[in-house]
Order: structure tokens, then sequence, then C-alpha cells
């Protein structure tokens, strides 16, 4: 859910001291060497001729937990995290720091610096906080995949994915697959332009991605099309679609609230009510 033109890494930094990384990572990726110098954060006083000199964490504009939580749940922002990044990267300029309860987040607006940061981590790369999906593989007895895992765990499912999927190679034998769900998939997208109340706007541009990935996974699995895409879709397919997308948006709330409110069923956040209306599936890796 994040916006190409503002994207955002949030890193949680567990135990983290000076740096942007936790212990254990590789020392080059820190934010001196990972900031190109047109790019970089200047402290204040830098200026022609004078060289720059990186700003130190503490130095970071940073937001307070009570002004967040009030723009994400009073002025509504918690479903519009896009719009609020646009906001924070025009006040704050490229990088800012947020807190989610004792989550400390780095939060980066800039292509170049996210591209940095990606090309500088580690065997083991620092995910973000999975709690709630580990949450709910635990509640029901089930294994961590490569999707909640992390270290050498990881890396092991993800050199055994590697073989199958991700390979160029192997990935280059989906691409008519791709061609023919991404054809459909701006035929449908222009289709819904045209018939939107001012011709060029898309309502629910997240529920139509939904239908686009779910096409194109099918496909691949099952080299089967099952009409994602098309004008009349299976109803089965629709309630699945939109189980996932609030799967997703009570997902939201559950991080952002705070653990207390868990056992609080009307919060969409107890122990797995953020999984509310999502259909049984079989055990699997995730």
């Amino acid at each position: 859910m994040a916006a190409l033109g503002c994207a955002r890494l949030r890193w949680v930094l567990r135990g983290a001291g000076r740096g942007l990384c936790p212990h254990g990572a590789r020392a080059k990726a820190t934010i001196p060497t990972a900031l190109p110098s047109d790019k970089a954060t200047e402290a204040p006083g830098a200026g022609p001729g004078i060289r720059r000199r990186q700003r130190s964490l503490k130095e970071i504009p940073r937001l307070g937990q009570l002004r967040f939580f009030f723009q994400l749940f009073v002025q509504g922002y918690a479903l519009q995290l896009h719009q609020l990044q646009v906001l924070y990267k025009a006040k704050y300029g490229p990088m800012w720091m947020s807190y989610l309860g004792p989550q400390m987040h780095v939060n980066l607006a800039s292509a170049p610096l996210l591209e940095q940061v990606m090309r500088q981590e580690g065997k083991y790369p620092v995910r973000n906080d999975m709690e709630l999906w580990k949450e709910h593989r635990d509640l029901h007895d089930l294994t961590y995949g490569p999707f909640t895992t992390e270290g050498h765990h990881w890396y092991q499912l993800r050199q055994a994915l590697n073989q199958r999927l991700l390979k160029p190679a192997e990935a280059a034998l989906y691409t008519d697959a791709f061609n023919e769900v991404i054809d459909d998939f701006m035929i449908r997208l222009d289709q819904l332009r045209a018939e939107s109340a001012s011709g060029n706007q898309v309502s629910d541009t997240a529920q139509l991605f939904y239908y686009f990935a779910l096409e194109a996974i099918c496909y691949i699995l099952f080299e089967k099309r099952i009409g994602c895409l098309q004008r009349s879709i299976p109803e089965d397919t629709v309630t699945f679609v939109r189980s996932i997308g609030l799967m997703f948006q009570n997902s939201l709330y559950a991080t952002f609230l705070p653990k207390w409110t868990r056992p609080a069923p009307c919060c969409l956040s107890g122990s797995d009510t953020w999984m509310v209306g999502m259909p049984s599936f079989p055990s699997g890796r995730s």
C-alpha cells in the first residue's frame, strides 16, 4: 500500500543504538554511505562551498506519537497513508522518523534513497514487524514461511524458492502468461475509467490490483484463467477479493492500536479478529 511517488521504507530498529540498522547488520548500510551527495539530508548551516555533513539519527525530523495517532484516527488518514506521506514529504523532506508504540520507523520518500538502502542490505534483510502474522500462524499451529520468518531460516526458504520461480531463465517462462493478463488488465482499466463520472478515474484501484494479482497467480499455478478482469466476475471470486481487502484494512488498525485493545472484538484487533471475513484455506506456508 505504498504510493510510487512517495515510497516509504519502515525499518523496525530492534535494539538499535546509533545508526539506522540493528546490531549485526553490515556496517556499510548506514546513512552516510546510503545518501547520494545531491540527495543527502544536510545538517543545518551547510551551504555552497561547505562540505556536507550527514545528519545523525537524532537530527532527523520526527513525528510525535500523539500527533501521528491524531492524524490517523481523528483526521482519517489511517486508510489514506499515501496522502499523509505526501504531506510529510512536503514538510520534512525525503526522510523523517515516526513511532508506532515501541517501534521506531525511518521513512524514505525518495526513489534514489530507497534504491541505496535496498542495494546495501545484507544477506539477511531487515524485515518489517510481522507480529500480527506470526500470532495468527501460532494460533492455528501453522509453521512460518518466507513471508513471516527471518534470518537463516528465511534464507533457506528463499533459496528453495529461487530454484523454481526467481531465476531469470525460469521467470522468463511466465512472460507470455503475464503479458496476457496485463493486456486484459489495461483493457479493464480503460473500461472503468470510461464508465466513471469524470471519465478518467478508477474509484477503487486497490481492489482492481487484487483482481489482477489473483488472475496472474492462478494463471501461473493452475494454467487457467478465472475471469477476475472480466465485466462479470464470479460471485465467489468477488467475495474472496473483498475478504482480502478487509483483512488488510483490519490488520492496519490492529497494527496501530495498542495491545491492550486486542481482547475487544469491536476494535477488530483481538487475537485473530483482524482476519475476520477471510475464507478457510488448507494449511500452508506464508
